[in-house]
């Protein structure tokens, strides 16, 4: 009877070492994932921050022509 006891939690331990091979292995996959995922966010991110600051030049260099307008308009009167 014993030797019945000891193969059962023999072949208990052997599952359970399995299963957490297993585990280790999705979050190793997981872990390669999410390391992809940031690379990814990393790079839009630049990409917004270079499109912001290309309007912002924009949008500095038509309030200067404005600007200009206007006082070449006032001066002129």
């Amino acid at each position: 009877m014993t030797k019945k006891v000891t193969k059962k939690v023999a072949k208990r331990m052997s599952v359970a070492s399995s299963t957490v091979a297993k585990a280790h292995e999705r979050l190793d996959a997981v872990e390669k994932d999410l390391i992809a995922i940031k690379t990814q966010i990393d790079i839009q991110f630049k990409e917004i921050f270079v499109r912001i600051k290309r309007l912002e030049g924009i949008m500095i260099a038509s309030s200067a022509a404005i600007i200009m307008m206007l006082a070449s308009l006032l001066v002129n009167k």
